[in-house]
């Protein structure tokens, strides 16, 4: 919940409930996690001084295992993969978003950057509406 004022003489405050929350938080009094899986030490230590726990996979193998401890906690609602994951197992990413609507999955690029090109979100607009923007 935010306050903030309608006005600067107006101090009558307004609360403002974010239409997400229940999806992103769950209840109240029980707050859903962040979870972060990374290919590398550098984006894992990172945001673990950011407060994400998290775990480093290498190889499908290890991403299999690492996802299928994540979709078993049910208090993980967020889950942050290296864009390499998505990159290289693409099958893995797409099954668990295609079947699931918790957690969320969201590629971040790793200390080297994006390997997207400029205009990917152009792009995904374009795909996702069959227009072109």
């Amino acid at each position: 919940q935010k306050r903030f004022y309608r006005g600067r003489k107006e101090k009558s405050k307004v609360t403002v409930r974010c239409p997400n929350c229940y999806i992103l938080t769950g209840k109240a009094e029980n707050p859903m996690k962040m979870y972060l899986i990374s290919d590398n030490m550098d984006t894992y230590t990172g945001m673990r001084l950011a407060g994400v726990e998290g775990t480093v996979a290498h190889g499908r193998e290890e991403l299999k295992e690492a996802l299928d401890r994540v979709l078993t906690d049910k208090e993980i609602a967020i889950v942050v993969l290296t864009e390499k994951f998505g990159r290289e197992y693409p099958e893995l990413i797409d099954e668990i978003r295609l079947s699931r609507s918790l957690p969320l999955l969201i590629e971040i690029p790793d200390r080297h950057g994006t390997q997207r090109g400029e205009n990917f979100i152009t792009s995904y607009v374009n795909e996702a509406v069959g227009l072109k923007v």
